[in-house]
């Protein structure tokens, strides 16, 4: 326990260090409303749609729609997933599994992010994601809470896009 406790306070303490002592100001961020600072990533960046404006953006609303959609049917398939493992494999294995899928969100947010940065193209990558989505859930629905060659990749899928789609309006 004692352990778990030191590590806990070294990664908060290197999180504070690292980036929670910069201001919005060294990050090159500014205030809603205050007139922005040119810069290297603005100029590089996509044309800026102002609030009212993005929503007569037909590619926004369709994007928006569709994350909305995902992020509705994740929560409820996440709601009802411990309780479906935990009947089916005990409550230990729900634990475990359901910690799989969230490390493999990490993951999956981390390579998001950088295909991102790489392509300007948020609507692919979002694509590729929902795909995953499908397979992952439909590996779930096949393994029926206890097949195991079916339920390990099908964690590992959904985990995968498991709440990050907000990344690709994010870019």
């Amino acid at each position: 326990v004692l352990a778990c406790v030191a590590c806990m306070w070294c990664v908060v303490g290197l999180l504070c260090w690292r980036v929670l002592r910069k201001t919005p100001a060294q990050l090159g961020q500014h205030a809603d409303g205050a007139v922005e600072v040119p810069s290297v990533m603005a100029a590089a960046a996509m044309p800026q749609l102002p609030g009212p404006l993005l929503w007569r953006h037909r590619g926004f609303r369709t994007l928006a729609l569709a994350v909305s959609l995902s992020l509705f049917a994740q929560t409820g398939l996440v709601a009802h997933l411990y309780g479906l493992f935990a009947q089916a494999e005990g409550a230990q294995t729900a634990g475990w599994l359901m910690g799989l899928a969230t490390a493999c969100a990490i993951l999956g947010r981390s390579v998001v992010a950088r295909v991102l940065r790489r392509t300007a193209v948020p609507r692919a990558v979002a694509v590729a994601t929902y795909a995953m989505q499908c397979v992952g859930t439909l590996m779930l629905l096949l393994a029926g809470g206890a097949a195991w060659p079916w339920l390990l990749p099908g964690v590992v899928l959904f985990g995968l896009i498991f709440f990050f789609l907000g990344a690709h309006t994010a870019v």
